[in-house]
């Protein structure tokens, strides 16, 4: 609610919601059908007038600096349920849900195919480490495991062993539980996007910590380890947003050319 506040108070919320409807979790239950629904209808418009645009000039329709031109909307203009800031009238293309992890659209939703081409997820969800029950169960794990080392010294009394110390650089067992669930609640989210073997989404994480360790951002004890395989294995870190939004437009423009060749709409030979 702060970071939304903050959008509307400086402007930015308006400037987002010339050009894309602007959807918000709801805060309760009740109210979430509808939500996805519009949400839904507001993406799938736009696309159908993408495709019958592109019918009807010949083209292929793709993302903004594709091979098709840029698409501009002047005639879907949806104010979103969930809460779209602002009442401009501009042209506006596909939409955007601002969603909290661990919240009701992060886990149990699908958003597959053009639901979610994009997910941008800002931060660590970590919960609070002075909620009682947490706070317990890390401290359990602390003491188990320090019990588990004197126990382990206590046996070998024929050769001495190595002094077993914590440097930062290491995480107790109450800390791996804790980080765990962060990042349990991280995959979940990102996971909402991709949801069969075709499927495709580009990732952005907003926060330097999820850097692989040993990268000039990275931590050492890097969260980048614990996200999928198939996130791991194509994770990018970028020097600043030039490459962020050119990879962007690459990867789109891809996808898109992919996606016409296989439906038989672009007779130039694929490129792969």
């Amino acid at each position: 609610d702060d970071v939304y506040a903050r959008w509307v108070k400086t402007g930015a919320m308006g400037q987002l919601s010339k050009h894309k409807s602007v959807f918000r979790e709801p805060r309760t239950a009740a109210k979430v059908e509808k939500v996805l629904r519009d949400f839904a209808v507001a993406v799938r418009n736009v696309r159908n007038e993408w495709n019958s645009a592109s019918t009807a000039a010949g083209t292929t329709p793709t993302t903004a600096g594709g091979e098709g031109g840029t698409h501009t909307d002047s005639q879907y203009h949806s104010r979103a349920a969930g809460g779209l800031a602002g009442s401009a009238k501009a042209s506006r293309s596909g939409a955007v849900m601002l969603c909290v992890c661990g919240g009701k659209l992060s886990e149990g939703i699908n958003f597959k195919d053009e639901l979610g081409r994009l997910v941008v997820m800002v931060g660590l969800p970590y919960a609070n480490p002075e909620e009682p029950e947490l706070r317990a169960r890390m401290q359990h794990l602390d003491a188990s495991e320090a019990a588990a080392r004197v126990g382990a010294s206590n046996q070998a009394s024929t050769r001495a062993l190595p002094a077993q110390t914590h440097s930062r650089q290491q995480q107790t067992r109450g800390r791996a539980y804790y980080e765990a669930l962060c990042m349990r609640a991280v995959n979940q989210s990102v996971g909402r996007a991709i949801r069969h073997a075709g499927d495709y989404a580009a990732i952005i994480f907003a926060d330097a910590r999820y850097a692989p360790p040993g990268s000039k951002t990275g931590v050492p004890m890097g969260v980048a380890t614990q996200l999928p395989g198939w996130i791991g294995e194509n994770l990018v870190v970028p020097k600043g947003y030039g490459e962020v939004q050119s990879g962007l437009v690459r990867f789109f423009q891809s996808r898109r050319r992919m996606e016409a060749v296989a439906s038989g709409t672009d007779k130039r030979k694929d490129p792969t």
